[in-house]
Order: C-alpha cells, then sequence, then structure tokens
C-alpha cells in the first residue's frame, strides 16, 4: 500500500495554532494548537507527559491543555498504542483527537489510499475503560481514527481482556462525545454514561453524536456476558441530544443503544441514515426510555436500512427480558415483550411530532434459521417461528406515531437485501445461545458447525470467558488467528474494514434516492448497486403475489396491538376495517389504492373493549373476513 510522504516543512504547519478547518458534528476548538503523535507512539504516555509540560513542547503542552485548544494528529497509515486509564479530572478540559487531515475516509478503500491510523490497545490485562471524563462541561472528540480495544495485529488472544468502555462518563461529568468519522471495533460498550444524579429533571449528558462511523464487533463472550456489548450505555443518565447519523453499525451482541428505567429524558433523538447489519440484540436493539419530555425536541428514526438486527429474534428467555421492561407491551408468557425500538413520551404536552418513518429491513435466510432452530426444549421456536410477525415498535410508540399524522404500520417496509461484501451471520453464536446446557466443545471432532449441547443454557451471568469461548490450541495458528473462539461472531480487523468490506446493496425495491432528502437508505456513503434482484418497487414482499389474500391476524387473542397482513396481486383500492359483532365499523385501518404487493398492518385496540371483533377487507372485487378477539 501507498504512503503519503510529509515534508518537514509541512509537518511544522501542525505544531503551530490554525484555525479549525471544519466544526461539522465536532465543536473543534476556534484556534487549535496541534501536536503531531509520532507513529507507534503509547498515546496515554505522550497525552500524559504532554498534560504535565514534559512532552515535546515543554510548558506549552500545559498551557494549550488548560485553554482547551489542543488538537492530537495521529499519522495517516500508522499504528498507535494504549496501555492505561487516561481520566480528565479537571473542569472544563477537554481531549481533541484528529487523524492526520488529508484525506478522510472514503468507503471502501483503494490500494492508493492511505489507511486510518489505528489505535489498539496492547494491555494483557483487564481494563475497564480508556478515556473517564470525570467534571463539568468537558468535550472528548475523535475524528478519522480507527480504534480496536485489543491487539488485533500482534495477539488476537487478548481480545479475552479487551477494553471494557472506550470513553466512560462519570457521575460529575456533564460532557459532550463525538466521534467523527472513525472505526470503533470490539469493545464491550463505546460510550458510558454512569453518572447517577438523583434529579428527575436534568440531564448529565449535553451532546453525544456519532457520524459517518463504522462500529461492529462489539461484545466478546470471552471477556464478559451476553448483557454486553453496547455501542451507547446512558443507564438512568439521559443527555440533551443525541445523534446517530450515516453510520454503519455491524456485529453487536447487546443493544446499540440502552436506557432503561429512565428517570431523566433524552431531549432531541436521531437516529437516520444509518445501515445496521447482524445485531444479536440480546437485550434488545434501541432502548430510548423517555423521549422529549419537555416537547421541544425532535425524535426522528428515518432512512434507516436494517439486516438482520435482531437476531436472536423474540426469544422468551426470562434474563432477557429483565431489559424490557420499559415496554408495556406482554408476550404469550406474561412476560415485557422483546421489541426493536422501545421509547416512552413522558410529556402530556407534548408537541413536536414523531417522525418515524421509511425505514427498510430484511431477515436473512440465515436469520431465518435461527428463529427455527430446533433445540428439543422450551417453546422457542413453537411460539416465535420466522413466519411470526416482527416487534419493531411498541404500542405506545406506535400511538404516538399515528397521533402524530404519521403511519407506524408503514414505518419499517420488508423487502429483499443483498449486500456486496458485508460481515457473516452470527449463526454459531446464535445457535450455542438456544442449545441446552450438555457436553460442549469436543476438540476432537472439530464439529464447530453443530452447537447442540454445547450452549450456557441462556445463563447470561455466567463467569466469563464462558465455556467454549475459550482459546483452544487447536485454532492457535496463523491461518485462523482471527476465529480462534470456535462460536464467536466472525470478527473483521480494521485493516479488512478499510480494505474489503462494502455495504452497497441491491434491493427489490429501488432505494438509490429513496430516501427522505434524496439519497440512498441507510448510510448514504455506500452505493446502490446491481446484484441481480428486482429493483421495481413492489412493496413489502420479494414478489408480486398471484392472488388476493387476508392473513390470520397474529397475535391472536392479543392486547392491545395485533398485525394483520393481506396480499394484493395488481394495484388496487384497498379497505380494511374493524367491525364488532353487531356489524358496526368501529375502525378504519386503510382506505386508499395501493400497489401490489404483501401489506401488514398493526392494530391497535387499546381504546376498546375486550370481546370478539371482526376485520374485513375489499379490494377490487376481493372480499374476505376473519375473527380475531381482544383479551385485556
Amino acid at each position: 500500500m501507498k504512503k503519503m510522504i510529509y515534508s518537514v516543512a509541512v509537518a511544522m504547519m501542525f505544531l503551530l495554532p490554525t484555525l479549525a478547518l471544519s466544526q461539522g458534528y465536532i465543536n473543534w476548538p476556534a484556534t487549535e494548537d496541534t501536536i503531531i503523535v509520532p507513529a507507534n507512539s503509547v498515546l496515554n504516555v505522550f497525552i500524559g507527559q504532554d498534560t504535565a509540560g514534559t512532552g515535546p513542547q515543554g510548558a506549552a503542552g500545559v498551557t494549550a491543555w488548560r485553554n482547551r485548544t489542543r488538537v492530537y494528529v495521529l499519522l495517516a497509515g500508522q499504528k498507535y498504542a494504549w496501555a492505561a486509564v487516561c481520566s480528565l479530572n479537571a473542569a472544563s478540559r477537554s481531549l481533541y483527537i484528529r487523524g492526520e487531515n488529508g484525506k478522510d475516509y472514503t468507503v471502501p478503500s483503494t490500494v492508493s489510499s492511505v489507511h486510518m491510523p489505528v489505535l489498539r490497545s496492547i494491555t494483557s490485562t483487564l481494563t475497564t475503560a480508556w478515556f473517564v471524563l470525570n467534571a463539568a462541561d468537558q468535550v472528548f472528540a475523535m475524528k478519522n481514527v480507527c480504534w480496536t480495544a485489543y491487539d488485533e495485529f500482534l495477539n488476537p488472544a487478548h481480545l479475552q481482556n479487551a477494553t471494557g468502555t472506550f470513553v466512560t462518563c462519570g457521575v460529575n461529568a456533564r460532557a459532550s462525545v463525538y466521534f467523527d468519522n472513525c472505526i470503533l471495533t470490539a469493545g464491550l460498550t463505546i460510550l458510558n454514561y454512569s453518572g447517577r444524579n438523583t434529579s428527575s429533571t436534568t440531564t448529565e449528558g449535553k451532546t453525544v453524536r456519532f457520524q459517518n462511523c463504522i462500529i461492529g464487533d462489539n461484545g466478546s463472550l470471552q471477556r464478559s456476558n451476553l448483557g454486553a456489548g453496547r455501542m451507547i450505555d446512558l443507564r438512568a443518565v439521559g443527555v440533551d441530544t443525541l445523534d446517530m447519523t450515516n453510520n454503519t453499525l455491524f456485529n453487536v451482541i447487546d443493544r446499540v443503544i440502552r436506557l432503561l428505567g429512565a428517570q431523566k429524558p433524552i431531549f432531541s433523538v436521531k437516529f437516520n441514515h444509518n445501515t445496521v447489519q447482524n445485531c444479536i440484540s440480546y437485550h434488545g436493539l434501541i432502548s430510548l426510555g423517555w423521549i422529549d419530555s419537555l416537547g421541544n425536541g425532535p425524535f426522528e428514526i428515518k432512512n434507516n436500512l436494517f439486516m438482520d438486527p435482531y437476531a436472536l429474534g423474540m426469544d422468551t428467555d426470562q434474563a432477557r427480558q429483565q431489559e424490557f421492561t420499559d415496554n408495556p407491551d406482554l408476550d404469550i408468557n406474561g412476560l415485557p415483550a422483546c421489541s426493536w425500538f422501545i421509547a416512552k413520551k413522558n410529556s402530556t404536552t407534548h408537541v413536536t411530532p414523531w417522525v418515524v418513518s421509511n425505514n427498510y429491513y430484511n431477515i436473512s435466510d440465515s436469520g431465518k434459521a435461527i428463529r427455527d432452530y430446533e433445540t428439543g426444549v422450551g417453546l422457542h421456536h413453537v411460539v416465535y417461528p420466522s413466519t411470526a410477525p416482527e416487534r419493531i415498535i411498541t404500542s405506545d410508540m406506535a400511538r404516538q406515531i399515528d397521533a402524530n399524522g404519521g403511519s407506524s404500520a408503514n414505518a419499517f417496509k420488508k423487502i429483499s437485501l443483498k449486500f456486496v461484501n458485508a460481515t457473516q451471520f452470527p449463526s454459531k453464536m446464535c445457535r450455542w445461545y438456544f442449545s441446552p446446557l450438555g457436553r460442549g466443545y469436543v476438540p476432537t471432532t472439530l464439529a464447530i458447525d453443530s452447537c447442540k449441547g454445547a450452549g450456557e443454557g441462556k445463563i447470561k451471568y455466567a463467569t466469563a470467558p464462558m465455556p467454549n469461548f475459550i482459546l483452544l490450541p487447536q485454532f492457535n495458528q496463523p491461518s485462523n488467528q482471527y476465529n480462534q473462539f470456535p462460536y464467536d461472531m466472525r470478527r473483521v480487523t480494521v485493516d479488512s474494514i478499510m480494505e474489503w468490506m462494502d455495504f452497497s446493496y441491491d434491493a427489490n425495491w429501488n432505494l438509490a434516492a429513496g430516501a427522505t432528502d434524496g439519497k440512498i437508505v441507510g448510510d448514504p456513503r455506500w452505493k446502490f448497486v446491481d446484484l441481480g434482484l428486482t429493483t421495481t418497487a413492489v412493496n413489502s414482499s420479494s414478489q408480486i403475489p398471484g392472488r388476493f389474500a387476508l392473513e390470520q391476524n397474529y397475535p391472536n387473542p392479543f392486547n392491545p396491538t395485533t398485525q394483520i397482513n393481506y396480499e394484493i396481486p395488481a394495484s388496487s383500492f384497498v379497505t380494511l376495517r374493524i367491525v364488532n359483532i353487531l356489524g358496526q365499523t368501529v375502525q378504519t385501518l386503510v382506505s386508499e389504492k395501493q400497489e401490489a404487493g404483501s401489506h401488514p398492518v398493526t392494530f391497535d385496540a387499546s381504546r376498546l373493549a375486550s370481546g370478539v371483533y371482526f376485520y374485513q377487507l375489499t379490494a377490487g372485487n376481493f372480499n374476505a373476513t376473519r375473527k380475531m378477539v381482544l383479551m385485556k
């Protein structure tokens, strides 16, 4: 790979105060005191010396640090190390780290591109966090940098000791955290707000923004349990602004965002233009707690693309469901139901519309196989097979979306989808989870594709590394050094991400300009390509149905929501209405002309009394009626 060569004169330019080149999503200092960090440096040591006045610039380092103007510049194509916790304990101190400003990362890289600098942990002991913010009004910002929580280059076995959290905000921190154009991999948590303010009206976080990032391989059963592997963990803290825009997210064991049992709100939420693939979602996908408690912040989930975002499906594991208590809906066992998105409207005077629209998803054949996986025990696959409707949003969310003029039934559309070069579905880990505790891995057979009897029995709190997630001698070979743990997900090195990964895609809907802003749906850095799928928009189906059909609602009986699916083979004016046992219409769900395809509709009966109801479909000359039971 070619390397860019910089003269001494150009390098010296970074040592002088300069005007910030671009604000973008990061509030860089208006005037920067930049310093180049030499290649192969241990960054935490370099920062410690600089801020103590013993670094290359002597006392000037202390001054820049106190003035909040210091920016650490990492050289393109070079590798850096990290070995200890870096704590920011002084009020108003901020930490800015930027990859060499010559070229923003464009995916996928070409052989003439210069890689972003790579920052990796070299410690062989367990580290809880890299950066800790402990005081008020601090800023952490990083751009154009790759970070990996273990030394994937020299010692992949250190995955067993991977750093727990990249950035932690402590009890007294009211911090803003920005990531722009970064690659972040292998952390148990990328960002953790662990503050515990007792006030129910204030938040500890100011702004959390992830823009143009690739984040994946989160969580490690070599290091922790199934509940680890989050991207953002807000606990009960909350923030003013939470913004995730133009990101690609893959291989997440737990959640993308966690805010459970919130005592404080998120005032502004944007989850837009993200591509999400292979989220195992042990405790769900995105839990947002209270939203817009003062009614003055936007709530948006739009233009996102999902592939297998809920790989474990709607499993009834009680340990898993402890984290779904914000969901008012119950499953067949009377426990909080699993749902991709969970959010609660906290203000009775909320005036800002919830915009949840223009999102697309697909469950791959591998994903369907996991939902149908037979273990011989339990009810999981009897109750929630791959044919069951996905629980994407809660009934509370559906009511709020519809009340604001949106359409909860059409907020997420199912499509056929194929990526150019994405990651492998984590079938082995999912099968291991569903398998009962048994003999485990048998090293003499090398039968790692068969997990039956190898699982942990869904035990979340087993001591790490969990059985079957320990290093095995036969895998400690260069030819297989990145897949040494037989039931782990297929991890990807940061070099592979820059050189090989390509989430450009084809779909049976033409989504090249399908976003609300005219861009491609999902992360806009990728392209819409021809991979052999039909690109005619046929509305929620991989092919046009050959007949009219009205399916039985699911679940049935239900409380308070259920899904109704129907198919129309040609463009037709469609009416779908709910009637009581007297034949009176109590609600009209659809009354419009629709294109051919399969159409899902969510019916919310929270305002109706328990009893027997009927749903009637009229489309062209086709009429059909089915019975359903509302049981409160």
